[in-house]
């Protein structure tokens, strides 16, 4: 064992080194490695903390749109209801058009999920429906529109809820 002590260990790991310059080269490349490591991965780490923000950030404005979205249309659907009670046709046909009006909204605004969009699609289809029952002042048909347009809006929230597309307490929030 010959040449000095390597002092910048703590005293239970000394070793003798051979030459007096090889600690400071350890001690040096070590010092490299580690900044070289930092230059390549700080940047990849900033950029998606970035990015993340960005998304989240983003989201929020989106959900808040589409919880615009839904109490609109939660209006309008009440007052298609109120139009069935009393039997008013341009009550119902108005807000049918309303309704279908908020789902083609709702694309443009607010779409973020294929499944989303396919049911959007399809609530439009049926608020369309419900307008032209109302229009034929077909009590009947309108009443059968009103049922499949609610069942389309729970099957909707249903699909979001269980598939966790948004945050499970939005669509719960007042």
């Amino acid at each position: 064992m010959t040449g000095p002590l390597c002092l910048d260990r703590p005293a239970r790991k000394m070793a003798r080194i051979p030459n007096p310059d090889a600690a400071i080269f350890l001690r040096k490349s070590r010092a490299i490695r580690m900044t070289a490591t930092c230059a390549f991965f700080l940047p990849m780490v900033l950029t998606v903390m970035v990015i993340g923000v960005s998304i989240a950030g983003a989201q929020a404005p989106r959900r808040d749109i589409l919880a615009e979205l839904m109490r609109q249309k939660l209006k309008h659907s009440q007052s298609v209801l109120v139009g069935l009670a009393v039997e008013d046709y341009g009550q119902i046909r108005d807000n049918a058009m309303a309704l279908k009006k908020l789902s083609e909204d709702a694309l443009a605004k607010a779409a973020f999920n294929p499944d989303y969009i396919k049911r959007n699609a399809e609530f439009a289809t049926i608020a369309d429906e419900l307008a032209r029952r109302a229009r034929d002042e077909d009590l009947n048909g309108v009443t059968l529109s009103y049922v499949k347009m609610t069942l389309s809006c729970v099957e909707c929230h249903k699909f979001l809820r269980d598939h966790r597309v948004l945050d499970p307490d939005f669509l719960r929030k007042d």
